[in-house]
């Protein structure tokens, strides 16, 4: 295909290993993410038959050249979430497993089939900064565990309180990852200030809308 034809070796391997089964799934995901943004792009919806031939033919045009720029992004968002999963696959002490055990939670929310056309072009690099900030929390979690299991308490609890939402939508639940990040990988930055208190205001906004 045009877009596996301009992609290196050690490329396709890193495509490899990925949650949808298969390259050709994973290919098509971010097909899909390359089409809502060229959607968006151009204006789109379309709500007419003129205006849709339109628009289709403009995404048709532009397709190849989008898809292989979001398998671009991609790259770097398997490899290091293979990293990340070979470094939580092995066996943890104790006092280490629960933190382990979100971080594969974590790891799993965030990298599974659909994920690219679902997190979207935007917030691509914002996906490869939550699994730095993951990689990081591994790094430090055996000089601090007590200070890990404190953050992932507050992480937890304000999870709790989102999952209890009638349609929960999703920019609080990108507001939940910027805390794991501000918590446990401080260094890497949020794009706006984040905190608990934060995140309950917009959640109680949302069930007073």
């Amino acid at each position: 295909s045009y877009v596996s034809g301009r992609l290196a070796a050690s490329a396709k391997l890193v495509l490899l290993r990925n949650p949808h089964g298969g390259v050709r799934a994973l290919l098509e995901d971010c097909a899909a993410c390359a089409v809502d943004a060229l959607v968006t792009e151009h204006g789109g919806p379309a709500w007419d038959e003129t205006g849709f031939a339109a628009l289709r033919q403009r995404v048709l045009g532009q397709l190849n050249r989008a898809t292989l720029g979001v398998v671009t992004e991609v790259l770097p968002v398997l490899k290091l979430a293979g990293e990340v999963e070979s470094r939580l696959s092995g066996p943890a002490s104790a006092i280490l497993a629960p933190a382990m055990a979100d971080l594969r939670e974590q790891l799993g929310e965030l990298v599974r089939p659909g994920f690219v056309a679902s997190v979207g072009w935007q917030r691509l690099p914002d996906l490869l900064r939550y699994l730095r900030a993951m990689a990081r929390r591994l790094e430090r979690l055996p000089a601090n565990p007590e200070r890990d299991r404190r953050a992932m308490a507050e992480v937890h609890q304000v999870r709790a309180e989102y999952d209890a939402l009638p349609g929960p939508p999703d920019q609080i639940r990108w507001m939940i990852e910027e805390l794991r990040v501000s918590l446990f990988a401080q260094q890497l930055g949020t794009p706006y200030p984040v905190s608990a208190t934060r995140i309950y205001r917009a959640i109680d906004a949302h069930r007073t809308a």
